[in-house]
């Protein structure tokens, strides 16, 4: 029979990972948005403008996409650290039996 051996710690850091990329993405919105007006071209401010309009929309789409990916590996991590939970106390009454 092979074993089955997960990392849960590694699993845990690319949690937080995402969730700091989740953070980050999050607080950036509206950002680019706002530069546009200080460029002192209203030509340059509409391109800027457009630019910031479609960053937005990709920052928006990548939040989403990484979000799911950072709810995916916590529902692992959580599912192999009960699963374990739960085989060592099948194992600990076992051998109390």
């Amino acid at each position: 029979m092979a074993d089955l051996l997960v990392d849960t710690g590694m699993l845990k850091e690319l949690d937080s990972a995402l969730a700091l990329i989740v953070d980050t993405l999050d607080a950036a919105g509206g950002m680019s948005r706002s530069t546009a007006h200080a460029c002192g071209d209203g030509e340059l401010a509409g391109v800027l403008i457009d630019f910031a309009d479609d960053w937005e929309d990709t920052r928006e789409d990548m939040l989403d996409a990484v979000r799911s990916i950072s709810d995916a590996v916590h529902l692992v991590s959580d599912g192999f650290d009960k699963l374990d939970a739960e085989l060592l106390r099948t194992l600990a009454g076992l051998a109390n039996g």
